[in-house]
């Protein structure tokens, strides 16, 4: 199968579907969005909940050490309408990656703001590809051109050759030019290639919820423990669209929903389940959750969900409503070894 990216193509071995770990995947199903100009940091820390001012970049003889950060921004009922992960490419410049489907629709809820703002919104989905890797061998290949890679989980570098973030234990993402692509992708022509439906996998497996078409505006940041995430919600810095109610729900509510991992057995199953697709729970007459994520790694099927805690912690989730077809709790620490 070939990797490609018109009018660049280079050719990289097929491994059977999502069948190891040791992988490089083209992750065609996020894109970029840039929020660019003097204001963009003043602009979001007033529309995401991650604290945005925390986004360093500190200059090395290597490149630039980034700190990122996942985060979402709300309705002013706190519910969320897209999630992100957001790195600083310059002071002046926040990247927001977040679900290519997602892009009109974060466009258009930013947009509603933006307009007093001196920044713009840039979609620059043509402009930057997203490659994974996911391979100690892979790994070891970049730091023959890109020495010194990160090592702590949601840091990276902005080197010449292109922006590394260390996601997990030896799990990157790489977001790269046009140019950089060229170079970076030659290192693994003899890579098994995959799909970001497997990058999809290990984001579930490291408890990394977030928001597609099916489910904007259905969640709140704790239904999906945003807040538990590394910086994913700030519960110090000043007002954001949506803040009163997640801070409410933060200090004086108490949870009746969160997220949890799951494995659906693929036997049990003709075709995957949707995204947002209802829940159930024997005695129960309504949905007790819907699914957030959900990804396919060879015989294995593992979902995110949101669901009512009583019910998880009874290990009692069934895809179907006559709860026969029946999910098995996983620990979410079983993400870090996934």
């Amino acid at each position: 199968m070939a990797l490609v990216n018109s009018p660049m193509v280079f050719t990289i071995k097929q491994a059977p579907y999502m069948n190891n770990i040791n992988t490089v995947c083209q992750i065609d199903n996020h894109s970029l969005l840039l929020v660019r100009g003097p204001d963009a940091r003043k602009f979001l820390q007033g529309q995401v909940t991650c604290d945005i001012e925390q986004l360093s970049i500190q200059t090395t003889d290597n490149g630039d050490l980034l700190t990122t950060s996942l985060g979402a921004h709300c309705t002013h009922k706190g519910r969320i309408v897209f999630t992100f992960r957001a790195l600083p490419l310059d002071e002046h410049t926040i990247a927001l990656n977040l679900p290519a489907d997602m892009m009109n629709i974060a466009t258009t809820a930013l947009k509603k703001y933006i307009v007093f703002s001196k920044a713009e919104l840039i979609d620059a989905s043509e402009e930057y590809k997203i490659i994974g890797v996911h391979s100690e061998s892979a790994t070891q290949q970049l730091t023959n051109v890109i020495p010194n890679l990160p090592s702590t989980i949601d840091t990276a570098i902005n080197h010449e050759k292109g922006i590394i973030i260390c996601l997990s234990s030896g799990r990157y993402e790489l977001w790269l030019t046009q140019k950089q692509y060229t170079t970076i992708v030659k290192l693994f022509t003899d890579y098994p290639l995959s799909s970001g439906q497997y990058w999809d996998f290990a984001n579930i497996n490291d408890g990394i919820g977030e928001i597609q078409t099916a489910t904007s505006e259905k969640f709140t940041p704790h239904a999906i423990n945003l807040q538990s995430t590394s910086r994913g919600v700030s519960f110090q810095k000043g007002c954001y669209t949506g803040q009163e109610v997640v801070a409410r729900m933060h200090y004086l509510g108490k949870l009746k929903k969160q997220m949890f991992l799951f494995e659906l057995p693929r036997t049990l199953i003709d075709e995957l389940p949707k995204i947002g697709h209802p829940l159930y729970s024997p005695g129960k007459s309504q949905s007790i959750g819907e699914i957030v994520l959900i990804a396919e790694h060879g015989s294995e099927v593992h979902l995110l969900a949101s669901v009512t805690v009583e019910q998880a912690n009874q290990n009692l989730i069934y895809v179907d409503q006559t709860c026969q077809k029946k999910l098995n709790l996983l620990p979410l620490s079983k993400a870090s070894s996934a």
